[in-house]
């Protein structure tokens, strides 16, 4: 994958956790998600800083999200769907 800029990469972290986590509401909004995995340019670097959101997290609840996130992102590159949700 193309290395992106640092200004791309904080877009794509900030993009993803607003999708993941939105605050008006609880619901993860997959069609974004879907959409920031498949259509943009992204490297394991933005990957890295989204994961390290829910490093110190210890609430239960955020670390589910942070799985099924995984799993999502995951389904997506290999198979370009997800039935996580």
């Amino acid at each position: 994958m193309k290395q992106a800029s640092p200004l791309m990469n904080e877009d794509w972290v900030s993009q993803m956790l607003e999708a993941t986590f939105p605050n008006t509401a609880p619901a993860t909004d997959v069609e974004t998600v879907e959409r920031l995995v498949l259509e943009h340019t992204w490297s394991m670097s933005e990957y890295e800083d989204l994961m390290s959101y829910f490093e110190d997290i210890e609430n239960e609840h955020l670390y589910k999200r942070m799985i099924a996130l995984n799993r999502m992102v995951v389904s997506l590159l290999k198979t370009g769907k997800t039935n996580e949700f």
